[in-house]
């Protein structure tokens, strides 16, 4: 039996325009609850670290891509390489993947199971 998981990504970096651009992801576990998260914005400073170190306990990947790449092949097209950057670090191309992504975010297609949320 093939394991599935849910893939959560989200990036930062895209607004300023003037650094790199960084994404993360995080396999959600099953008994992960999600209660009282829906924006990490809108959390209090007690809460938000509350979460980062839970997030932290969970297989997670981290990837940037540098303003020099953003440069010559945009924003757009530098944010789907951090994300396929972070789901080869978490090495589960080859099983059953949902992933969710946040704003206009996209995985590259080889990635068929995706939405963006």
């Amino acid at each position: 039996m093939v394991k599935q998981y849910t893939v959560g990504i989200d990036e930062v970096g895209r607004g300023p325009l003037a650094g790199p651009i960084t994404v993360a992801a995080v396999i959600k576990p099953k008994r992960f609850i999600w209660k009282n998260f829906k924006d990490s914005k809108k959390l209090s400073p007690e809460k938000r670290e509350e979460f980062f170190l839970r997030f932290k306990k969970i297989p997670h990947a981290v990837a940037s891509v540098s303003p020099a790449i953003i440069d010559k092949i945009g924003m757009s097209a530098s944010a789907r390489l951090a994300v396929g950057r972070c789901l080869k670090k978490l090495k589960i191309e080859n099983c059953k993947l949902k992933i969710l992504l946040d704003g206009s975010l996209y995985a590259p297609k080889t990635y068929k199971n995706q939405e963006t949320i």
